[in-house]
């Protein structure tokens, strides 16, 4: 077996679940992806999305609205460290963001731009236990977009069990800070593809196709002017 296989990856786990540290030190890199299979995501999802051409809705002072599906709901501070990560994100940009709910929709608000995320797997404000971590050693993907007919589509899916799984051990509140953080970075990745229709990745911090742990459990670079540049185009 290759250093970087399968039982390699499994050793790091066991040595280093008191923190994670050794996965850290080892800078392993956790991946986004485009994926032209999510079709899965669509039905009822697809329908939230057209919440926004209701007869009767009234236009909103937000250009974007970013309706929310979990299979298990985050803790509150969570998801505002979570909102505020995207939101400094792209102020520079111009652009406002709506927070919505799926289950939410009534059909009475009007945004420019919808889009709708995902997010699988329970988002823990605790470290991984070994037994949590070790399935999650061969399929390091923490998010793809969804995309059809060489478009992307407004559609991602985020793997929340997979980003706190691989965060440093902090203490509970400061893990969901952090934890927020990391969503908050991931999304905007997904956001990258979706609102632009960027079929690639780039070099940027948000951008690019891997990070790791460190990138996203901090406050880190934004996103370039280049693609600042793009969105605003993009986004109106």
């Amino acid at each position: 077996m290759l250093p970087g296989g399968r039982d390699a990856r499994r050793a790091e786990a066991e040595a280093s679940v008191a923190g994670l540290s050794l996965l850290h030190d080892r800078d392993l890199r956790y991946h986004f992806s485009l994926m032209a299979k999510m079709l899965y995501l669509a039905a009822g999802l697809a329908a939230a999305a057209l919440w926004s051409f209701g007869q009767d809705a009234q236009p909103s002072p937000a250009q974007l609205a970013i309706l929310m599906k979990f299979d298990l709901q985050p803790p509150p501070s969570v998801i505002e460290s979570m909102q505020r990560e995207v939101e400094a994100l792209f102020e520079p940009a111009g652009i406002k963001v709506a927070w919505r709910r799926v289950e939410d929709n009534e059909g009475t608000e009007l945004f420019p731009h919808v889009v709708v995320i995902r997010v699988r797997g329970e988002c823990r404000t605790h470290p991984a236990t070994l037994r949590e971590l070790e399935p999650l050693v061969d399929n390091l993907e923490l998010a793809h977009a969804a995309v059809r007919n060489g478009q992307a589509l407004p559609f991602a899916e985020v793997q929340c069990d997979r980003v706190s799984a691989f965060l440093r051990p902090w203490r509970r509140a400061e893990q969901a800070a952090s934890l927020g953080v990391a969503m908050g970075r991931v999304i905007a990745h997904e956001l990258f593809h979706m609102l632009t229709n960027t079929l690639t990745h780039g070099d940027g911090a948000l951008s690019k196709a891997s990070v790791t742990s460190q990138e996203l459990d901090v406050k880190g670079d934004g996103f370039s002017q280049d693609e600042l540049e793009l969105f605003k185009k993009s986004v109106k």
